[in-house]
């Protein structure tokens, strides 16, 4: 049973997540605790916040999920890692409501700080779910990563085939190529050629691979290709098949990468109606035992994220 911690300060956005998270999850396989973190300067929010908790509540429960409510005092990401900390959930629901990426730079937000600091998977939606859709649309993108791997187990464990059409992706990494300053240089196109020949391999391996991986879990899925950087084309071709959801794998851009340009799965989670992205299974590495300054020999064990 997965438990899941849905996040909500009863604005649009958290009001969309918990729309989504309602016809994803499939009653069998979840438990949901809904978190109102309550900042001590909003006070006066009390009487509109517990409807708003009554409403999320409401409308889980009526969708026959089972659910608990924790209020908890302070500000909303500190509260929010305490909860992660202090009990085990294997996913995290969000409402996000900023698209604006400078803004968000400067002056940060909960899912944005969520999304890259979460010790567990994170899904944040932007606006509710098509209501046309008599299942959620929801585009997979494979990369053969381990991030990707677990942003697919995650989806198995609270969902059920029947309540999703699912499409997987991987996108064909087109080679980035130095030339030299000197005029006469120039790249072969036999090289590039043999280049984009193997890229299109790798991904068409991902896919077949991601493909047999969704039928094993009991989904009804096809796959397509995409070609250039794959946020973008996770992006648009999402728009075009009115994805209600996408799925990425976090292979985990350093601080400095995240800020100058960004990551896919954080690109995708900014743009898309909604996105779950995951990281890779966290393990533990123990190291060979060493021999300490004063002579005692010792060994260090220390967790490492993958992805």
């Amino acid at each position: 049973m997965m438990e899941i911690l849905y996040a909500t300060d009863g604005l649009a956005p958290a009001t969309a997540a918990g729309a989504l998270l309602r016809r994803l999850a499939d009653p069998s396989r979840v438990n949901v605790a809904i978190l109102f973190a309550q900042d001590l300067a909003d006070e006066a929010m009390v009487d509109s916040v517990v409807i708003g908790l009554e409403e999320a509540e409401k409308v889980l429960r009526g969708a026959g999920v089972a659910t608990r409510v924790l209020r908890v005092k302070g500000d909303a990401v500190i509260s929010i890692e305490k909860v992660l900390a202090d009990q085990e959930f294997g996913l995290i629901v969000l409402g996000a409501g900023n698209h604006d990426w400078l803004g968000r730079l400067a002056f940060g937000s909960v899912s944005t700080h969520m999304l890259h600091s979460a010790p567990v998977p994170v899904l944040l939606a932007h606006r509710t779910p098509d209501p046309t859709h008599e299942r959620l649309h929801v585009l997979f993108g494979a990369d053969g990563s381990p991030s990707a791997a677990s942003a697919m187990d995650t989806l198995a464990a609270m969902t059920e085939p029947d309540r999703i059409d699912l499409e997987v992706r991987t996108v064909v990494h087109t080679p980035e190529l130095g030339f030299s300053a000197h005029p006469g240089a120039y790249v072969p196109t036999r090289y590039i050629e043999e280049l984009l020949a193997a890229e299109k391999a790798t991904a068409e391996k991902h896919l077949g691979d991601t493909l047999d991986r969704a039928r094993l879990m009991g989904f009804t899925v096809h796959g397509s290709l995409g070609t250039g950087w794959p946020a973008n084309d996770l992006l648009s071709y999402g728009e075009r098949k009115e994805a209600d959801l996408i799925v990425v794998g976090a292979r985990g851009l350093g601080t400095v990468a995240r800020m100058t340009m960004g990551s896919v799965s954080a690109h995708v989670a900014r743009h898309a109606p909604a996105a779950l992205v995951a990281h890779a299974r966290a393990h533990v590495v123990e190291t060979e035992e060493i021999e300490e300054p004063n002579g005692d020999v010792s060994s260090n064990r220390f967790p490492v994220r993958w992805g």
